[in-house]
């Protein structure tokens, strides 16, 4: 009977140590997407924003605020990445209607708008209008066809045995 109690008391602080260090090492969400915005809001200082970027995406699926949205707008405008940085501005005005700086995030949604067709048209490799001719594909083929055909015509040209006999000429 001693030996059933001393089991039943054992197995019961077995039962209440193992829960406690269950609880101690689960994580609350909201603690750690805040550790995450702190991790990102340093590598942003730090100028690593790819790193930054991926902190604050973290932090946003743990728990979603427009702080996060904010500031990967940033992130990615730091980037060069407009479409993103859109986005996440965007997100940010929908999830705080109230937000006080709302005409400088309308401003800089409108700067990024202007580097959108920038970024396409520098993707695009098709010789779009305005290029200027060198920088198009035809002028250096044309240029390169030119060249081999003069030193061809040279070559060709210089190469021919004279018919005219040799005199030779002397001063006297």
């Amino acid at each position: 009977m001693a030996r059933c109690k001393f089991l039943v008391v054992l197995s019961f602080a077995f039962f209440v140590a193992v829960t406690s260090v269950a609880q101690a090492t689960a994580i609350d969400p909201e603690q750690a997407a805040k550790q995450a915005y702190a991790r990102g809001a340093e590598l942003f200082k730090n100028r690593h924003f790819t790193e930054a970027a991926a902190a604050f995406e973290e932090g946003n699926q743990l728990k979603p605020h427009p702080a996060f949205s904010y500031n990967l707008a940033l992130t990615y405008r730091a980037l060069g990445q407009p479409a993103k940085a859109i986005e996440y501005y965007e997100s940010y005005l929908r999830d705080s209607p109230q937000a006080t700086d709302r005409a400088s995030v309308e401003a800089a949604i409108a700067e990024e708008r202007l580097k959108l067709p920038t970024a396409r048209a520098a993707k695009s490799d098709s010789g779009a209008e305005g290029t200027p001719f060198y920088k198009k594909w035809w002028f250096w083929t044309a240029s390169g066809a030119a060249v081999v055909a003069l030193g061809v015509g040279l070559g060709v040209g210089l190469s021919r045995p004279t018919t005219a006999s040799y005199r030779e000429v002397t001063w006297q």
